[in-house]
């Protein structure tokens, strides 16, 4: 077979890496390993080159994960291995923060939030799925976090779990914040009589493994 399989990466100078060839299914049988090394065309494929932005940039920023290279990274207890995505930045402001990304296709983009530098990422906060906030039919991806001034974050827009679905995109910045009751000292209040309650569930500032909303219900 001609088949082959490319994994572009990130190669820090003075690094050793390790390259492991192995056969699917167990096969077996010969092989011809390329190395050779290429330019990103992407000014911001990796976190170094983050383009910078603040609550004043005109939004939306249109993007595009054509031609980026995979990351890796942890949010939570999940590690993102060779997600394809971009970089930006954008310094806080001592309020809350939202940032959405609404795509070009039905699958949502992946957003990730981090704070930290690039050789010591800390994620603050992950992207959940939300419908109504794109101008058109797709689904878009939102996460909200609390900043501090002038501490600076860092927003990963990426394939929605390694789909490979997303070509372009649109990112938005916003102090608003997506619902009044995103952390419970902001619980809104039902009573025991109360009709069905509708609402749409957020990232959790408190828990990168739990999106919730807060409700504080009284009991007679």
């Amino acid at each position: 077979d001609d088949a082959y399989y490319a994994l572009p990466w990130y190669a820090k100078e003075d690094v050793d890496y390790y390259i492991r060839v192995f056969g699917y299914g167990g096969e077996t049988g010969d092989f011809l390993l390329l190395i050779f090394s290429i330019d990103s065309e992407v000014l911001n494929d990796d976190c170094d080159g983050a383009i910078a932005l603040t609550t004043a940039s005109e939004f939306p920023i249109l993007g595009t994960l054509n031609n980026s290279f995979p990351d890796v990274f942890t949010c939570g207890q999940v590690e993102f291995e060779y997600d394809v995505g971009v970089w930006y930045s954008v310094l806080g402001t001592g309020d809350r923060l939202t940032v959405t990304v609404c795509p070009d296709s039905y699958t949502p983009a992946g957003l990730h939030i981090f704070s930290g530098t690039c050789d010591e990422l800390d994620c603050v906060a992950s992207g959940v799925e939300v419908t109504a906030v794109c101008a058109h039919w797709a689904s878009g991806n939102q996460a909200s976090l609390e900043t501090e001034v002038d501490k600076q974050y860092f927003i990963f827009v990426g394939d929605y779990f390694s789909y490979d679905d997303v070509a372009e995109y649109e990112l938005s910045i916003s102090d608003k914040l997506p619902t009044t009751n995103f952390i419970c000292s902001e619980a809104e209040r039902i009573s025991p009589d109360a009709s069905l309650v509708f609402g749409r569930d957020h990232s959790n500032l408190d828990n990168l493994d739990l999106d919730s909303i807060c409700l504080l219900y009284t009991s007679d």
